[in-house]
């Protein structure tokens, strides 16, 4: 089953990478797979896919990374 994982990017997490704000919210998947997932398109930052793991993230934003079986 496909899994989905919203976040909010808190006033404390501004300006971190996408790969390591996931990493630091969800501990039980790794920074190389969060890399591999947004590098397919399986990431969206306030509802557009984003394909750069480095992206600088903001207070507000949102994130939605969908996790296939």
């Amino acid at each position: 089953m496909e899994k989905n994982i919203n976040l909010i990017v808190g006033e404390d997490e501004n300006n971190l990478r996408l790969d390591v704000f996931i990493n630091k919210r969800e501990n039980l998947i790794s920074r190389s797979r969060i890399k591999n997932l947004i590098l397919k398109e399986k990431l969206k930052l306030n509802n557009v896919i984003v394909n750069s793991p480095s992206k600088k993230i903001f207070a507000g934003d949102k994130i939605n990374l969908q996790i296939p079986e």
